[in-house]
């Protein structure tokens, strides 16, 4: 969502580094910026790491492959099913 100002000028996204101008339900809203925190948990790291072993195995699909996990998708990307099926895969125990 795009906000404007009394001049008419248009803003989304981050202003600066010092606002965010942005959405919430269709509300359109501008914020102060914070630095996102990044404590880098053990967890997170972990959990990174997994969804960047995903994206790799995405990545290294035959172009079939993909197609196939685009026709099965159903209110989504191929991508994002099959990552969200890789994820899914790992967290059981299963091998991807």
């Amino acid at each position: 969502m795009r906000i404007q100002n009394i001049f008419g000028t248009e803003f989304s996204g981050t202003i600066g580094k010092s606002m965010i101008a942005s959405s919430w339900k269709g509300i359109p809203y501008v914020r102060t910026y914070t630095v996102p925190k990044d404590p880098k948990t053990e967890f997170q790291l972990e959990h990174r790491a997994l969804w960047a072993r995903a994206v790799g195995a995405w990545h290294a699909l035959e172009p079939d492959e993909r197609k196939r996990y685009n026709k099965a998708a159903r209110r989504m990307t191929g991508y994002n099913l099959f990552i969200k099926e890789y994820i899914k895969a790992v967290q059981q125990g299963r091998e991807p």
